[in-house]
């Protein structure tokens, strides 16, 4: 399940979800299958492959809770718990878990940039990027190592310095192209530079990779984020041609 979903394609996905429900089928008392169920409904949500973002997030909170409940030593349930919390826009329950679980599993490059991730969500981006820093370094050929270069532009960009948020957006591409949301970083870091035309094209390709992409969506997903960032987040891509609806 988790080859899977480590493709990030919405088959692939559906495919680990399909394999993490088998496997918690037949070891009930596992946690491990929980959590991951519970990663699986935030990443889904925010990559755009859910319909429905609300029923999604309960249910891996559920699943999250479930594999604390199974085994509260495995830092991959506090992980699991700590990233819905944070979608969920509850920053006293998600930075605790997130912490608790680096503290569980201090070498796990997936918590590490989970804390990371909640830390700037909740506007400490500042705490946030040397967190992104050690991911990479710790794992210079992980499937998410487009996500650890994503994070370190969004710390940039958070902290006013666009130059840098361009050449790490730039990188997150370089990984993989095909993810939209390290398009919409470049599109933050140069709309913020003013430079409108790659901004528009940034946006653009963003929204070939995903067609529903449009302003309502975003704040669909992002509701919960730190104000000041959505707010520089929704203007910059509204002037760059984000569309409404």
């Amino acid at each position: 399940g988790m080859w899977h979903f480590y493709k990030y394609t919405g088959d692939d996905m559906e495919e680990a979800r399909r394999l993490l429900l088998l496997s918690a089928e037949r070891s009930p008392e596992f946690a491990s299958p929980h959590a991951a169920l519970g990663v699986y409904a935030f990443s889904s949500t925010m990559l755009g492959f859910t319909e429905d973002r609300t029923a999604t997030l309960e249910q891996g909170l559920r699943d999250a809770e479930k594999a604390v409940a199974l085994d509260d030593r495995d830092g991959f349930g506090h992980h699991s718990l700590g990233r819905i919390h944070t979608l969920l826009g509850d920053r006293e329950r998600a930075i605790p878990a997130l912490r608790k679980s680096v503290e569980l599993s201090p070498s796990s490059v997936v918590h590490i940039f989970g804390l990371g991730y909640g830390l700037w969500w909740f506007g400490m981006a500042k705490e946030a990027l040397p967190l992104f820093t050690r991911s990479i370094r710790s794992s210079p050929h992980d499937p998410q190592l487009w996500m650890f270069h994503y994070m370190r532009s969004l710390c940039h960009w958070a902290r006013g310095d666009f130059e840098m948020a361009v050449e790490e957006a730039n990188a997150a591409i370089r990984v993989k192209s095909d993810e939209y949301y390290a398009h919409l970083a470049l599109a933050l870091a140069s709309g913020n530079l003013g430079r409108h035309d790659a901004a528009r094209a940034a946006v653009e390709r963003a929204c070939e990779l995903l067609p529903r992409l449009s302003m309502a969506y975003m704040d669909l997903l992002l509701g919960a984020l730190h104000p000041p960032y959505l707010s520089n987040w929704m203007n910059t891509l509204r002037e760059a041609g984000l569309r409404e609806e």
